[in-house]
Parts: C-alpha cells; sequence; structure tokens
C-alpha cells in the first residue's frame, strides 16, 4: 500500500482534475460526499448520536467539511457548523461550499477569540476535524491549541477529515492539543504523517476513502514508500524434501557475563523462525553456561589470545556461515571492539546484521563507520541507536527520522531498519513502513528476538537471493512484520503489558484460529 508525502498529494489532486479534464470543485464534492457516506455508516454502527459539530478551516479540508456539513443535513442528521478561520483565505471551491451551506440554512457558530471557544459545549456530541487536512505544519496558534483541547477533552466521538488537525503530513510530529481521533477519513491515499511518530496515536482507526484517483497516474516516485500488508511479506520457502543445510547456518555473536539473556532471546528466536543450524559464539568465561537453556543450538567459545579474541581464528570459523548476528548483550568493551572489527571484514561476501551493542561501538568509531560503506550489513538501530550513528539530536532526528534514515541510507548504501513503534526499514530509495505490533513489545529483550528473527530469514533465504543486500532488505521487514503480527495476535489473549519476547519467540508463526 503506497503512502505520500503531502506534496506528492497535492500534486496528484492536480495532475487527476487535470487528466480528467474536471475541476477542483468536482473532487471537493466527491471527497465530500464520500466522506459523508462513511461518517453515516460509522454512527449508524455506534447507535448513539445527538449533535454533529462539523468543525471547519479556512483551506480546502475546511472546503470538504462545508460538503460533509450538507450532505448529512440531507440525511437528517442534527448538523452544526463550527467555523475557525479567515473567510478572506477562502478557495473558489471552498467559499462556493460554504455559501451553499448558509443557503441550506444549516446552523452555523463563527469562533473569533478564545473567549467563544468556552461557550461552546461538545459534550456526548460527535466533532468532524475538518480544519486543516494535510496542510499543517509548525505550531498551533493559541485559538486552535484551545478549541482542539475541549474538542479532545468532550467529543463523545472524533472523526478527522483526511489527517487529525494539528499531525504534520510529512513527519508525523504533533502538539499536545492535535486533535486525537476516534477514526481518520484519509482521503485517497496514506500519507507520511499516518503513521510514523504521533501519527498511530492521534489517527484512531484510519479508513481510506477513494476518490478516483486513475492509476495511470501513479508512478514509479509514487511507490517508493509503502506500507507493509501481509501481501508485501516474504517468508523463507520450506520443501518437504529438504534437511537442514537449506535453511542456513547462522552464527550470533551474543552475551556478557552481565547480559547472557540477551544471547538466549537471540538463539530460541532465530531457531523458532526456522533456521537450520544455529551456532551461538560467546566468551570463554561463559562456557557451559549455556548448556541448559539452549539444547537446540550449538554452543561455541569465542578463540581468544592473551585474553582477547582471536581475530584470525575467528573469522575463519565465521566465513563458513550464511549470516552473522552480533551485537546483543555484548557490551562495549574493547573485547567487544575487536569483534565488531572482525565481523566488519568478512561483511564482503556474508551477510552481516548488526544490533544492540554492536551498533554503539560502531557509532562511537567514525573509521568503522567508513568500513560500513557499500558492505553486506544491516543495521537495526532504535530511535537512540540511530541518533547516535546518524549524529544527530535525538528529537530533532524523531521528528524527521524519514529524511534522516533516507539520507543514511544513500550515504552508506546499506539497508537499515529503525525501530519504533512504526518501524521504517529502508534500502536504496524505498521504504517500506511496519505498523504492526502494539506496546506489548516496549520490553527489554523484544530486540533481541527481532534480531534473531531476521537472521534465520537471511540464512534461510541465502541460497534463493543473488543480492545479499535485497536479503537483507526483504528479511528485515518481513520479519518485523511477523514480529507485529505475532504481538497483535496475543492481544486477543493477554493485556499489552502481559506480553514478553518469550511469549513472542513461543508464538511464532503460530496458526491462529479465525
Amino acid at each position: 500500500m503506497i503512502v505520500l508525502s503531502q506534496n506528492q498529494m497535492q500534486e496528484l489532486d492536480y495532475n487527476t482534475f487535470s487528466f480528467l479534464k474536471r475541476t477542483s470543485l468536482f473532487l471537493m464534492e466527491l471527497a465530500g460526499k464520500s466522506c459523508a457516506d462513511k461518517i453515516k455508516d460509522i454512527l449508524l454502527k455506534k447507535n448513539k448520536y445527538n449533535n454533529i459539530y462539523i468543525i471547519c478551516g479556512h483551506g480546502n479540508n475546511g472546503g470538504d467539511g462545508f460538503v460533509i456539513a450538507r450532505w448529512l443535513d440531507q440525511l437528517s442528521f442534527n448538523v452544526k457548523i463550527v467555523f475557525v478561520g479567515n473567510i478572506n483565505k477562502f478557495s473558489v471551491e471552498t467559499m462556493n461550499n460554504y455559501e451553499a451551506c448558509i443557503n441550506l440554512g444549516i446552523s452555523m457558530i463563527s469562533i473569533k477569540n478564545i473567549d467563544e471557544i468556552n461557550g461552546q459545549d461538545f459534550t456526548d456530541s460527535v466533532c468532524v476535524d475538518a480544519v486543516f487536512g494535510i496542510g499543517f505544519s509548525g505550531l498551533l496558534s493559541d485559538i486552535h491549541s484551545k478549541l482542539f483541547q475541549k474538542i479532545n477533552d468532550e467529543s463523545y466521538l472524533t472523526i478527522s477529515i483526511d489527517l487529525p488537525s494539528g499531525l504534520c503530513a510529512n513527519t508525523g510530529s504533533a502538539g499536545i492539543n492535535a486533535i486525537k481521533a476516534d477514526y481518520t477519513l484519509c482521503i485517497a491515499f496514506l500519507k507520511y504523517g499516518h503513521l510514523i511518530y504521533k501519527g498511530k496515536e492521534n489517527c484512531g482507526t484510519i479508513e481510506i476513502i477513494d476518490i478516483g484517483i486513475p492509476k495511470t497516474l501513479i508512478n514509479n516516485e509514487y511507490t517508493n514508500v509503502r506500507l507493509v500488508t501481509e501481501s508485501d511479506v516474504i517468508y523463507p520457502k520450506r520443501s518437504i524434501l529438504s534437511h537442514k543445510g537449506d535453511y542456513g547456518k547462522v552464527a550470533i555473536i551474543a552475551g556478557s557475563e552481565q547480559y547472557t539473556g540477551a544471547a538466549i532471546l537471540s538463539a530460541r528466536a532465530c531457531i523458532k523462525s526456522g533456521a537450520g543450524l544455529v551456532y551461538l559464539f560467546s566468551p570463554s568465561s561463559l562456557k557451559g553456561r549455556y548448556d541448559g537453556t539452549l539444547i537446540e543450538a550449538i554452543k561455541i567459545s569465542i578463540p581468544e589470545k592473551n585474553g582477547n579474541p582471536n581475530c584470525d581464528e575467528l573469522e575463519q570459523l565465521l566465513k563458513s556461515m550464511d549470516c552473522v548476528l552480533i551485537g546483543p548483550g555484548i557490551g562495549i568493551s574493547e573485547y567487544s571492539l575487536l569483534l565488531v572489527k572482525t565481523v566488519l571484514k568478512i561483511a564482503i561476501d556474508i551477510p552481516v546484521i548488526m544490533d544492540a551493542d554492536a551498533l554503539n561501538i560502531v557509532s562511537k568509531n567514525s573509521d568503522l563507520m567508513q568500513t560500513m560503506i557499500n558492505a553486506n550489513i544491516l543495521l537495526t538501530p532504535h530511535l537512540a541507536e540511530f541518533s547516535r550513528l546518524s549524529n544527530h539530536n535525538l528529537n530533532d532526528m524523531i521528528e524527521n527520522q524519514l529524511v534522516y534514515l533516507k539520507e543514511f541510507v544513500q550515504q552508506y548504501n546499506i539497508p537499515v531498519l529503525l525501530k519504533s513503534s512504526t518501524s521504517l526499514c529502508a534500502y536504496k530509495e524505498r521504504v517500506k513502513i511496519v505498523s504492526k505490533g502494539n506496546d506489548g513489545l516496549s520490553t527489554g529483550g523484544s530486540g533481541d528476538v527481532l534480531a534473531g528473527i531476521i537472521s534465520s530469514f537471511v540464512a534461510q533465504n541465502r541460497k534463493s537471493s543473488k543480492d545479499i543486500k535485497e536479503n537483507l532488505f526483504h528479511s528485515a521487514y518481513s520479519a518485523a512484520y511477523l514480529m507485529g503480527h505475532t504481538a497483535d495476535c496475543l492481544n486477543e489473549i493477554y493485556e499489552t503489558a502481559a506480553i514478553t519476547p518469550v511469549n513472542i519467540i513461543n508464538h511464532i508463526f503460530k496458526k491462529w484460529r479465525t
């Protein structure tokens, strides 16, 4: 499912009425009528609606709102328009529909100052938010902030048109009083802001409203960013005639005295998601530590010399693998630095996944960052780790994560999976958005599980995939989707607070009853 920027959507709107030789007034009427039909369906299902307030701004989103008000009024709903804006800024199309509402005698309240907001009461009412749509950026004015706060506090049901007002279409950033919708009626296509940063929280249930944009106008430029759905996921193929060697050999370099659990979670997830042979490499001081907990994995002590890794010997062992995962729980010691340097040497021929402490080590060593350029490496940072890798302030990076992610991937020519409540997987010009999952994954160990699943998929796909970085890219977003889907299924059984990394591992590829 394609996801567009603000500019791309506006460009498609213009190209559509040019291509179809229709006016923009026609598209506004179509969008508003389609939204009114969907609102009617929602309200009839809820079977609870008194006053319906259509909150309109002066932009074209407000014009959609005026159309919605007309059609809901025709359907005999009790409609009231609340206008907050400047009539002098109306487009011709918005003015046309504003005047139509006046001529029809639809009740209209014009808000000009904060004191007038205090006189409104949205309690037990439905509020249809048609103030900004995709046209918002920056900060809310005092009057909008106060009005939206009142709607959020009092409205029984809030339905936003295209995008909740106060939410940025490109970044998903939003102020504290931005509209928090129960439903968002997305016009034509998803925008970045629906899915990333605050979008997942503010949009509620998203319904796509088709306005007939011709498929012939959707060129490759519009398809580079996509929301991952079940049909996009590429899971490793299995054969009834196979043997363990067909599903790859994975080396997992993980664990330290303080973080033995990270190694266990990664290895178990790797095994459970189908890898043929899993080798856990850990310091010699941990010899025997995993024997009782990882009976399916092959435990190997990292070869050492004078208390540090024997890099030459380790390199030879790793060259026989189909995939190497390094990072979960290894710490950031000199010992771990040597492990990372060794693994980077083999990334010319073997796919490498760098997670957790491996990322922290790389971010502290600029020479290692340069080594990664064009290598067969997948990075799997969370937001804080990526801010260090990309050398951006964390808050700035979060608000511009898609921009900075694209820049980083272009600079280093490697795939990156940026993990968050909505994850972004990027390689070359493409971005896959994974919105599956819930806050049950917000717990220590989830990243270790995900890294294990990814490494399993990479190893299983090694023989069938000629392009190593493409394999890393597809395996990363497919694994992220599987993990999110598993968490969502578990939420049917448990509250999200009770979902643990071990739950995820035990239910990977479970055949859920539907």
